[in-house]
C-alpha cells in the first residue's frame, strides 16, 4: 500500500492517505471481500500511527456494531473508499475526538444532496457548484466527519440535518454548526476544528473536537 502523509496543523494529532490495489469488478472476489480489503487497509494505516505515537497496537479491534476500537488513551477514526484508505490517530492529550472521511471530488448525486443538504448549505452549493461540481460532496465528507467524531463520544446519532457546514475556502477549513437541540447537546463543552485537502483526486475532511476553555 502506498502512503501519502497528510500535514494537519494540530500537534499531536496524525493521519495518512493509503492508496491499494484492489481488483474491480471483473474480480472473484465479492463485494463483500472487497470491502473487507478496504476496511484492513485502513486499519493498516492506522495500526502504523499508533506505533509512531508510541503504542504498539497489532490490531484495531471493531465493536460489536463495526466501529472501531481505540486503545486506551488514544482516540481516532478510519475511512475507504474502493481504492483509498484513511485513517487519524491522537493521543486524548492532544484532541478529545476525531473524525476523518475520504471521498472521490466527484458531484454528489441530486438525490443524495436533498437529503445531505440544509436549506442554507443547498443556496450555497447552488452557487459554489458552477466553479467546483465536487462542493456537495464536500460537505456530505465534512458531515460523515462530524458523525465519526461525536457519536463514539457523546454517543449520539445525529441527522445530516442537525449541523450545518461553514466553509472558509481560501483556509480551507470548516466547522460544523449545530442546528438542533440534539446536535447542541453533542457539541456542548467543546471546540471543533476541520480541515479539507485534496490528494489524487480525492477529498479528505479531518474534524478534530477539543475541550472548550
Amino acid at each position: 500500500m502506498r502512503r501519502i502523509e497528510l500535514s494537519l496543523p494540530w500537534p499531536g494529532v496524525a493521519a495518512r492517505l493509503g492508496v491499494f490495489g484492489i481488483p474491480g469488478a471483473e474480480s472473484r472476489l465479492t463485494p463483500a471481500m472487497r470491502r473487507v480489503h478496504q476496511s484492513r487497509s485502513a486499519r493498516a494505516l492506522a495500526i502504523d500511527l499508533l506505533a509512531e505515537q508510541g503504542h504498539e497496537a497489532v490490531e484495531v479491534r471493531k465493536n460489536p456494531g463495526g466501529a472501531p476500537v481505540w486503545p486506551e488513551g488514544f482516540v481516532g477514526s478510519l475511512a475507504h473508499t474502493e481504492c483509498y484508505a484513511a485513517a487519524a490517530v491522537a493521543r486524548t492529550d492532544a484532541c478529545t475526538a476525531l473524525g476523518i472521511d475520504v471521498e472521490p471530488a466527484e458531484a454528489l448525486p441530486a438525490d443524495a444532496g436533498d437529503i445531505v443538504l440544509t436549506e442554507d448549505e443547498r443556496a450555497w452549493v447552488t452557487t459554489a457548484q458552477t466553479t467546483r461540481p465536487e462542493i456537495a460532496r464536500l460537505v456530505f465528507c465534512a458531515k460523515e466527519c462530524v458523525h465519526k467524531a461525536v457519536h463514539p463520544l457523546r454517543g449520539a446519532w445525529l441527522e445530516f440535518s442537525d449541523v450545518r457546514i461553514v466553509f472558509d475556502a481560501q483556509a480551507e477549513t470548516f466547522v460544523p454548526q449545530p442546528l438542533t437541540p440534539a446536535a447542541q447537546a453533542a457539541f456542548a463543552g467543546l471546540r471543533a476544528e476541520g480541515r479539507v485537502l485534496v490528494r489524487e483526486g480525492h477529498l479528505v475532511t479531518v474534524l478534530a473536537l477539543f475541550a472548550s476553555s
